[in-house]
């Protein structure tokens, strides 16, 4: 009987590109130029795959037409195949609608402007803009086909998304973003409801009583932008210098690396040649831009920095003092392959990315990328008690732990100085805390030579990493008299009206009601900037049970203006639980932890590498705690600070 052959996969790709806009729109010069480098590529590097290209050019890049191709051409896409969506040309700002507030930007939306964006009537203007909410909504009917979905959209304004009628020198360098002449904040007008495309099928009533992602779900994508919200995109001589170095990158590699790979070198080619900051946002669960590009076999959350030539700093990698790096640090480097090419060494650490240089006798070549990895790279050193009876066990276990070594597991005599225990019971192993030694946290092992001490060395570097984060600070902040954003919970009281709930000392303890009571209750968390310059957030959730969140807010980090709020979860309630193992065990409570990380420049790569899943638990996992789905200038001044807000929940059950 023939052996069957899988399906191959299908790439659905839809390229939109506009340079010739009519009046009153400033025309670009490199869209279509862009859109045909993009085609080409395709056409060349995507051999495994069937493809199915489309491309929109001026005059058929209607809002309309749009949005009729996005129906119709990726209709047919299944769970294997790819979406691809291509947009080069002009992004705008709208005023946004009262209910989108606590999800637009300074209560602005994110548009593309369509080649009918912007046209004029009888005098009057007109506006057809595709707003990101708008996007939002067909990317969400989109994700119901299971297929692998990737925008790519280079223009102004892209990271939440949008180019900019600004000419440096005539002819050499435009900047990519449409304003609007006539408003003071240079945004369009807010439109009629009746005007959003989802206006038949969600009425503002939904959304203003609703969150965001109840009302329109935002799907399952990969999203790679030009810049972040605020900033411009630009083109040098017909060329959008975000897809030059996109394609400069892919083609590098063959496309073999990871959409975190992808973005980080993108930025260290760009960094410093202009205020532009290519950026990428996942949406769903997991950890989507660790997969590789077009849903090509890909790595996991990598233990290595990216390092290339950046013609302002030399060569860089993109981890900083926020992993651990300093002045000094040595890194052994290597290439694609992970074949070693040589060492080198940090000269200078900065929040989120780091110069270095190559050690004697190592040649790098200037236009390829490198691994780089270093043993200062995140970690806490963590001290272990060792309670083992059994020699051969014992001898085994400390062969485990000191196999990598690089000093993040010590071995102590007494379990008074230890961080954890590892103790034995009848060739049993249990890692506990040094307070509870009948206690495991993780499940308790039979224990087998050669194999289980390599179990608990994994769990132990995952602690270590956890503690990292947890501990994570700047020493040497020196930008921020106070803390500069202001952090505020809120939980519905006996008469069900919403209370602000106080942080003491850096400490909350909501209302819990326990289990005989129904629902353990729920908060809502909110942050603010309070200081006078904008700056970039990222709210963690760090678990009972060693796990790491770092999507409460709408993206792992935000950029927040003067007095600028954002939500965790877009303000829905965040359900409170007890972790099941506080009970049966006998904890007087579960502590969590809320980690606000604040810095003067993005650091959403950094940020991603500190996602963590949680440990075994050593009983069946239930809810766990807070229940969570989902042109040349001069270097500013970096500086960063963080804060941290212990959740503690009160075990009703406790018997003292």
């Amino acid at each position: 009987m023939p052996s069957q052959v899988a399906p191959r996969s299908q790439l659905y790709a839809l390229l939109v590109g506009i340079d010739n806009y009519p009046p009153p729109v400033t025309p670009l010069k490199g869209c279509l130029n862009d859109l045909q480098h993009i085609a080409d590529y395709l056409s060349r590097e995507t051999s495994d795959f069937d493809l199915h290209l489309r491309k929109i050019v001026d005059r058929e890049a209607t809002k309309a037409n749009l949005v009729a191709a996005m129906k119709s051409h990726f209709a047919s896409a299944k769970e294997q195949d790819v979406i691809f969506l291509y947009y080069s040309g002009h992004g705008a700002l709208e005023e946004a609608d009262e209910v989108f507030f606590k999800g637009a930007q300074e209560g602005k939306m994110e548009t593309l402007v369509c080649y009918d964006g912007y046209t004029a009537a009888d005098g009057k203007p007109v506006f057809r803009l595709l707003a990101d909410k708008e996007l939002r909504f067909l990317l969400s009917e989109l994700s119901q086909t299971g297929a692998h979905i990737v925008t790519i959209f280079d223009c102004c304004h892209s990271g939440g998304n949008t180019r900019n009628g600004f000419f440096a020198k005539e002819g050499e360098v435009l900047e990519r973003r449409q304003i609007c002449r006539d408003a003071p904040s240079q945004a369009f007008p807010k439109r009629d409801w009746t005007d959003f495309i989802f206006a038949d099928k969600v009425s503002r009533d939904h959304v203003k009583n609703q969150s965001l992602d109840t009302i329109l779900p935002e799907g399952r994508y990969i999203h790679f932008a030009a810049c972040q919200h605020d900033e411009s995109a630009f083109e040098v001589g017909g060329e959008g210098m975000f897809t030059k170095r996109l394609l400069e990158v892919l083609t590098r590699c063959g496309g073999s690396l990871s959409y975190f790979d992808l973005q980080a070198r993108i930025q260290n080619y760009l960094r410093y040649q202009f205020k532009q900051t290519p950026r990428a946002f996942a949406s769903g669960d997991g950890n989507p831009l660790f997969l590789g590009f077009l849903n090509r076999k890909g790595a996991s959350k990598p233990e290595y920095g990216n390092v290339n030539l950046n013609s302002t700093d030399g060569w860089v990698i993109d981890l900083g003092t926020m992993q651990g790096l300093a002045a000094g640090s040595q890194l052994i480097i290597l290439d694609d392959k992970f074949n070693k090419v040589g060492a080198g060494k940090i000269l200078e650490a900065y929040a989120n990315y780091a110069q270095l240089e190559p050690s004697d006798g190592t040649q790098l070549d200037p236009a390829c990328s490198y691994k780089g990895f270093s043993t200062d790279y995140y970690f806490t050193t963590l001290q272990v008690h060792l309670s083992i009876v059994d020699e051969a066990i014992l001898l085994d276990l400390q062969q485990a732990l000191t196999l990598d070594k690089s000093a993040r597991l010590i071995e102590v005599k007494e379990a008074g100085q230890a961080d954890y225990c590892i103790v034995e019971k009848s060739r049993k192993i249990l890692l506990t805390r040094p307070e509870k030694p009948d206690t495991p946290i993780v499940p308790v092992m039979d224990y087998t030579i050669g194999q289980t001490g390599v179990v608990v060395r994994n769990h132990l570097n995952h602690i270590s990493q956890f503690e990292f984060v947890k501990k994570l600070q700047n020493p040497n902040a020196f930008m921020f008299a106070r803390f500069p954003i202001e952090v505020s919970v809120f939980q519905k009281g006996a008469k069900l009206v919403e209370e602000p709930i106080h942080i003491v000392r850096d400490e909350l303890f909501p209302y819990y009601a326990g289990d005989s009571e129904g629902e353990g209750g729920s908060i809502r968390i909110k942050i603010k900037n309070v200081s006078d310059r904008k700056l970039f957030c990222s709210l963690l959730y760090l678990t009972f049970n060693f796990e790491v969140h770092v999507k409460l807010l709408k993206e792992v980090v935000v950029g927040l203006s003067r007095n600028e709020e954002s939500w965790a979860l877009d303000g829905a309630a965040i359900a409170l639980n007890l972790e099941e193992e506080v009970a049966s065990y006998n904890y007087p409570e579960s502590k969590s932890t809320l980690k606000v990380i604040v810095s003067t420049s993005d650091f959403t790569q950094q940020a991603l590498r500190f996602e963590m899943p949680a440990l075994p638990g050593p009983l069946d996992p239930g809810q766990k705690g807070l229940e969570i789905s989902k042109n040349r200038f001069t270097p500013e001044v970096q500086d960063w600070i963080t804060r941290n807000i212990d959740v503690t929940i009160k075990n009703p059950h406790y018997r003292s």
